[in-house]
Protein backbone atom coordinates (compact mmCIF):
# COMPACT_ATOMS: atom_id res chain seq x y z
CA UNK A 1 0.00 0.00 0.00
CA UNK A 2 1.20 3.46 -0.95
CA UNK A 3 -1.02 5.12 1.74
CA UNK A 4 -3.39 3.87 4.60
CA UNK A 5 -7.07 5.76 4.87
CA UNK A 6 -8.98 5.18 8.16
CA UNK A 7 -12.10 6.75 8.19
CA UNK A 8 -15.65 6.61 9.06
CA UNK A 9 -18.97 6.24 7.64
CA UNK A 10 -19.62 9.79 7.64
CA UNK A 11 -16.38 10.33 5.50
CA UNK A 12 -16.58 7.56 3.54
CA UNK A 13 -20.10 8.89 2.32
CA UNK A 14 -18.62 12.50 1.77
CA UNK A 15 -15.58 10.63 -0.44
CA UNK A 16 -18.14 8.23 -1.92
CA UNK A 17 -20.14 11.14 -3.59
CA UNK A 18 -17.25 13.21 -4.52
CA UNK A 19 -15.84 10.16 -6.44
CA UNK A 20 -19.45 9.89 -7.96
CA UNK A 21 -19.20 13.83 -9.00
CA UNK A 22 -20.83 15.84 -6.45
CA UNK A 23 -19.77 19.15 -6.66
CA UNK A 24 -22.51 20.84 -4.40
CA UNK A 25 -23.74 19.92 -0.86
CA UNK A 26 -26.47 21.70 0.64
CA UNK A 27 -27.17 20.99 3.93
CA UNK A 28 -27.59 22.10 7.60
CA UNK A 29 -25.70 20.62 11.03
CA UNK A 30 -27.24 18.04 12.58
CA UNK A 31 -26.06 14.71 15.19
CA UNK A 32 -24.89 12.05 14.01
CA UNK A 33 -25.12 13.65 10.45
CA UNK A 34 -22.68 16.99 11.02
CA UNK A 35 -19.43 15.05 10.43
CA UNK A 36 -20.73 15.15 6.57
CA UNK A 37 -21.56 18.84 6.39
CA UNK A 38 -17.93 19.54 7.79
CA UNK A 39 -16.06 17.02 5.35
CA UNK A 40 -18.28 18.51 2.06
CA UNK A 41 -16.72 22.21 3.14
CA UNK A 42 -13.45 21.00 3.88
CA UNK A 43 -13.26 19.00 0.72
CA UNK A 44 -15.60 20.36 -2.14
CA UNK A 45 -13.20 23.63 -2.51
CA UNK A 46 -10.27 21.06 -3.72
CA UNK A 47 -12.19 19.59 -6.53
CA UNK A 48 -14.08 22.67 -7.71
CA UNK A 49 -17.39 22.22 -5.65
CA UNK A 50 -19.46 24.47 -3.63
CA UNK A 51 -20.63 24.07 0.34
CA UNK A 52 -23.75 25.63 1.25
CA UNK A 53 -24.64 25.85 4.96
CA UNK A 54 -28.71 26.62 4.54
CA UNK A 55 -30.72 28.54 7.10
CA UNK A 56 -32.55 24.90 7.90
CA UNK A 57 -33.20 21.34 6.67
CA UNK A 58 -36.06 22.94 4.44
CA UNK A 59 -33.99 25.65 2.75
CA UNK A 60 -30.81 22.86 2.23
CA UNK A 61 -32.68 19.91 0.11
CA UNK A 62 -33.77 23.36 -1.76
CA UNK A 63 -30.66 24.34 -2.70
CA UNK A 64 -29.89 20.99 -3.72
CA UNK A 65 -32.99 20.70 -5.86
CA UNK A 66 -31.94 23.96 -7.65
CA UNK A 67 -28.16 23.01 -8.13
CA UNK A 68 -29.66 19.48 -9.62
CA UNK A 69 -31.79 21.40 -12.32
CA UNK A 70 -28.73 23.76 -12.88
CA UNK A 71 -26.89 20.60 -13.78
CA UNK A 72 -24.48 19.93 -11.01
CA UNK A 73 -24.84 16.79 -8.81
CA UNK A 74 -26.07 17.56 -5.44
CA UNK A 75 -26.73 15.72 -2.17
CA UNK A 76 -27.82 16.90 0.92
CA UNK A 77 -27.49 15.26 4.31
CA UNK A 78 -29.50 15.28 7.64
CA UNK A 79 -31.09 12.74 10.75
CA UNK A 80 -34.60 12.06 12.02
CA UNK A 81 -36.15 15.59 12.80
CA UNK A 82 -34.29 16.83 9.84
CA UNK A 83 -35.40 14.40 7.53
CA UNK A 84 -39.32 14.73 8.38
CA UNK A 85 -38.77 18.52 7.53
CA UNK A 86 -37.65 17.48 4.22
CA UNK A 87 -40.68 15.61 3.32
CA UNK A 88 -42.43 17.92 0.77
CA UNK A 89 -39.50 19.05 -1.36
CA UNK A 90 -38.79 15.12 -1.35
CA UNK A 91 -41.93 14.65 -3.10
CA UNK A 92 -41.50 17.49 -5.31
CA UNK A 93 -38.17 15.72 -6.28
CA UNK A 94 -39.94 13.00 -6.90
CA UNK A 95 -42.79 14.61 -8.94
CA UNK A 96 -40.20 16.71 -11.17
CA UNK A 97 -38.07 13.55 -11.95
CA UNK A 98 -35.09 15.11 -10.32
CA UNK A 99 -31.88 13.41 -9.48
CA UNK A 100 -30.91 14.17 -5.90
CA UNK A 101 -29.08 12.23 -3.40
CA UNK A 102 -30.21 12.65 0.38
CA UNK A 103 -28.03 11.33 2.94
CA UNK A 104 -30.03 10.20 6.63
CA UNK A 105 -27.91 9.31 9.25
CA UNK A 106 -30.65 7.31 11.53
CA UNK A 107 -30.82 8.17 15.30
CA UNK A 108 -33.39 6.94 18.13
CA UNK A 109 -36.59 8.89 18.13
CA UNK A 110 -39.16 10.16 17.87
CA UNK A 111 -39.43 13.96 17.79
CA UNK A 112 -35.86 15.10 18.76
CA UNK A 113 -34.99 11.99 20.74
CA UNK A 114 -31.52 10.91 21.33
CA UNK A 115 -28.99 12.15 19.13
CA UNK A 116 -25.89 10.18 19.95
CA UNK A 117 -27.85 6.82 19.92
CA UNK A 118 -28.18 4.63 16.89
CA UNK A 119 -31.52 3.46 15.38
CA UNK A 120 -33.27 2.35 12.17
CA UNK A 121 -36.17 3.52 12.82
CA UNK A 122 -36.74 6.00 9.35
CA UNK A 123 -37.25 2.88 7.17
CA UNK A 124 -40.77 3.11 6.74
CA UNK A 125 -40.26 7.14 6.14
CA UNK A 126 -37.89 6.94 3.60
CA UNK A 127 -40.57 4.73 1.64
CA UNK A 128 -43.94 6.50 2.54
CA UNK A 129 -42.34 9.52 4.07
CA UNK A 130 -44.09 12.24 1.39
CA UNK A 131 -47.82 12.20 0.52
CA UNK A 132 -49.15 10.99 -2.75
CA UNK A 133 -48.07 8.17 -4.50
CA UNK A 134 -44.72 7.76 -5.63
CA UNK A 135 -41.69 5.17 -6.15
CA UNK A 136 -38.30 6.20 -4.43
CA UNK A 137 -34.79 3.98 -4.21
CA UNK A 138 -33.52 3.53 -0.81
CA UNK A 139 -30.07 2.10 -0.04
CA UNK A 140 -28.30 1.17 3.14
CA UNK A 141 -25.05 0.19 4.06
CA UNK A 142 -24.05 -2.21 6.61
CA UNK A 143 -20.07 -1.03 6.59
CA UNK A 144 -17.71 1.56 6.10
CA UNK A 145 -16.64 0.18 3.01
CA UNK A 146 -20.01 0.11 1.82
CA UNK A 147 -20.62 3.32 2.32
CA UNK A 148 -18.27 4.73 0.33
CA UNK A 149 -19.12 2.13 -2.83
CA UNK A 150 -23.15 2.62 -2.02
CA UNK A 151 -22.90 6.49 -2.19
CA UNK A 152 -21.37 5.95 -5.63
CA UNK A 153 -24.51 3.84 -6.91
CA UNK A 154 -26.91 5.92 -5.34
CA UNK A 155 -25.69 8.65 -7.49
CA UNK A 156 -25.04 6.77 -10.26
CA UNK A 157 -28.89 5.13 -9.78
CA UNK A 158 -30.49 8.71 -9.34
CA UNK A 159 -29.47 9.61 -12.36
CA UNK A 160 -30.34 6.97 -14.50
CA UNK A 161 -33.64 6.94 -13.11
CA UNK A 162 -34.23 10.47 -13.00
CA UNK A 163 -34.99 10.30 -9.14
CA UNK A 164 -33.69 11.39 -5.97
CA UNK A 165 -32.15 8.14 -3.50
CA UNK A 166 -32.40 7.80 -0.27
CA UNK A 167 -29.06 7.00 1.46
CA UNK A 168 -29.96 4.97 5.09
CA UNK A 169 -27.03 5.43 7.34
CA UNK A 170 -26.96 5.10 11.15
CA UNK A 171 -25.06 6.38 14.37
CA UNK A 172 -23.61 3.19 14.43
CA UNK A 173 -21.92 2.95 10.69
CA UNK A 174 -21.17 6.54 11.13
CA UNK A 175 -18.91 5.98 14.19
CA UNK A 176 -17.53 3.02 13.05
CA UNK A 177 -13.88 3.06 11.76
CA UNK A 178 -12.80 1.16 8.57
CA UNK A 179 -10.92 -2.42 9.88
CA UNK A 180 -7.12 -2.62 7.92
CA UNK A 181 -7.65 -5.44 5.94
CA UNK A 182 -11.12 -3.35 4.87
CA UNK A 183 -8.50 -0.02 4.31
CA UNK A 184 -6.02 -1.85 2.03
CA UNK A 185 -8.70 -3.61 0.31
CA UNK A 186 -10.73 -0.16 -0.97
CA UNK A 187 -6.86 1.13 -1.33
CA UNK A 188 -6.31 -1.71 -4.05
CA UNK A 189 -9.19 -1.38 -5.68
CA UNK A 190 -9.37 2.38 -5.94
CA UNK A 191 -5.89 2.00 -7.49
CA UNK A 192 -7.21 -0.46 -9.98
CA UNK A 193 -10.59 1.51 -11.28
CA UNK A 194 -8.14 4.33 -11.67
CA UNK A 195 -6.31 2.68 -14.46
CA UNK A 196 -9.50 1.22 -15.54
CA UNK A 197 -10.90 4.63 -16.35
CA UNK A 198 -7.50 5.43 -18.18
CA UNK A 199 -7.87 2.42 -19.94
CA UNK A 200 -10.98 3.34 -20.80
CA UNK A 201 -12.13 -0.11 -19.28
CA UNK A 202 -15.82 -0.54 -20.05
CA UNK A 203 -16.44 -3.79 -17.57
CA UNK A 204 -14.55 -6.48 -15.45
CA UNK A 205 -16.58 -9.82 -14.13
CA UNK A 206 -14.59 -12.30 -12.43
CA UNK A 207 -16.32 -15.73 -11.95
CA UNK A 208 -15.63 -19.40 -12.11
CA UNK A 209 -11.40 -18.33 -12.04
CA UNK A 210 -11.97 -16.25 -14.41
CA UNK A 211 -11.60 -13.06 -15.12
CA UNK A 212 -12.67 -10.99 -18.64
CA UNK A 213 -11.87 -7.96 -19.30
CA UNK A 214 -14.23 -5.83 -21.87
CA UNK A 215 -12.04 -2.71 -23.51
CA UNK A 216 -14.74 -0.01 -25.18
CA UNK A 217 -14.15 0.71 -28.64
CA UNK A 218 -11.72 2.70 -28.99
CA UNK A 219 -9.95 1.87 -25.57
CA UNK A 220 -6.61 3.99 -25.40
CA UNK A 221 -4.35 0.94 -24.68
CA UNK A 222 -0.79 -0.18 -25.66
CA UNK A 223 -1.15 -2.90 -28.38
CA UNK A 224 2.11 -4.10 -28.24
CA UNK A 225 2.42 -4.66 -24.81
CA UNK A 226 -0.98 -6.05 -24.80
CA UNK A 227 0.08 -8.84 -27.62
CA UNK A 228 2.81 -9.72 -25.71
CA UNK A 229 0.67 -10.10 -22.65
CA UNK A 230 -1.63 -12.80 -25.14
CA UNK A 231 1.42 -14.43 -26.07
CA UNK A 232 2.85 -15.23 -22.68
CA UNK A 233 -0.48 -16.14 -21.49
CA UNK A 234 -1.61 -18.03 -24.36
CA UNK A 235 -2.55 -21.30 -22.34
CA UNK A 236 -4.88 -18.69 -19.90
CA UNK A 237 -5.79 -16.03 -22.19
CA UNK A 238 -7.43 -15.06 -25.06
CA UNK A 239 -8.80 -12.11 -27.55
CA UNK A 240 -11.88 -12.08 -28.52
CA UNK A 241 -12.32 -9.37 -31.46
CA UNK A 242 -14.93 -6.99 -32.43
CA UNK A 243 -16.96 -4.47 -31.15
CA UNK A 244 -15.85 -4.54 -27.81
CA UNK A 245 -12.07 -6.42 -27.59
CA UNK A 246 -12.46 -8.75 -24.49
CA UNK A 247 -9.57 -10.72 -22.79
CA UNK A 248 -10.22 -13.41 -20.81
CA UNK A 249 -7.72 -14.97 -17.88
CA UNK A 250 -8.22 -17.93 -16.32
CA UNK A 251 -7.13 -17.59 -12.66
CA UNK A 252 -7.69 -21.07 -11.58
CA UNK A 253 -4.64 -22.03 -13.80
CA UNK A 254 -2.29 -19.83 -11.81
CA UNK A 255 -1.82 -20.02 -8.17
CA UNK A 256 -2.25 -16.00 -8.11
CA UNK A 257 -6.20 -14.00 -7.08
CA UNK A 258 -7.81 -11.96 -9.54
CA UNK A 259 -7.34 -8.70 -7.78
CA UNK A 260 -3.55 -9.28 -7.38
CA UNK A 261 -3.53 -10.30 -11.33
CA UNK A 262 -4.79 -6.84 -12.15
CA UNK A 263 -2.82 -5.18 -9.66
CA UNK A 264 0.07 -6.12 -11.65
CA UNK A 265 -0.58 -5.90 -14.95
CA UNK A 266 -3.21 -3.72 -16.16
CA UNK A 267 -0.72 -0.78 -15.54
CA UNK A 268 1.59 -2.42 -18.22
CA UNK A 269 -1.33 -1.66 -20.45
CA UNK A 270 -1.26 2.27 -20.14
CA UNK A 271 0.36 3.82 -23.53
Amino acid sequence: MDQVVLMQGNEACVEGAIAAGMRLFAGYPITPSTEIAELSAYRLPQVGGKFIQMEDEIASIACAIGGSVAGVKSMTATSGPGFSLKQENLGYACLAEIPLVVVDVQRMGPSTGMPTSPSQGDVMMARWGTHGDHPIIVISPSSVTEAYYQTIRAFNLSERYRTPVIFLMDEIIDRFGTPPEEVELLWRLAKVRAVCRKLRIRRINVRAGMIRITFAEHSEVNGEALVKMAEKNSRYMKLEPGREMALLFRTSSLEIEPLDWLEKNLVKLIK
